[in-house]
């Protein structure tokens, strides 16, 4: 009876602590990295982030921007291979993918203006942006 009571508790614990999960299982086993810090030496290599979720597309879930006191990140779901829920916003998230600098086209910055719920006829230059091609999102409060 106790060690079926423990197997209980062990699965309820794990359930709740848990976090929700998005794409695929992580493959890197090293510490977060902040967005301050991974926005210093972008690279072709996997990182994995800890951070902030400041938006979340409207529209479907098809992306969200990390925020920091170094400003934003937005991140992309590998192949469209999964979405996040809008309910994400305000969430602390690890996860693993490859930042880098990006040079948006004039059209594409006033796409994402538009799913951001902002006015795209107000925009009249391109962004430069950092981003992340994430293949595993993870909810940590």
């Amino acid at each position: 009876m106790k060690t079926l009571l423990m197997i209980l508790v062990f699965i309820l614990s794990s359930t709740v602590f848990a976090g929700e999960n998005y794409g695929k299982p992580f493959s890197l086993k090293s510490m977060p990295l902040s967005l301050a810090d991974a926005i210093k030496s972008p690279s072709d290599s996997p990182v994995l982030l800890k951070a902030k979720v400041g938006k979340v597309c409207k529209k479907k879930g098809c992306w969200m921007s990390l925020e920091s006191q170094s400003g934003q990140v937005r991140v992309t779901f590998e192949n469209y291979g999964f979405f996040v829920p809008i309910t994400l916003v305000g969430k602390n998230v690890l996860l693993e993918g490859v930042l880098k600098s990006y040079k948006m086209s004039l059209k594409e910055t006033k796409h994402y203006i538009q799913d951001e719920g902002g006015n795209p006829e107000k925009v009249t230059k391109a962004r430069t942006e950092f981003r992340v091609v994430a293949t595993s999102v993870k909810v940590t409060q």
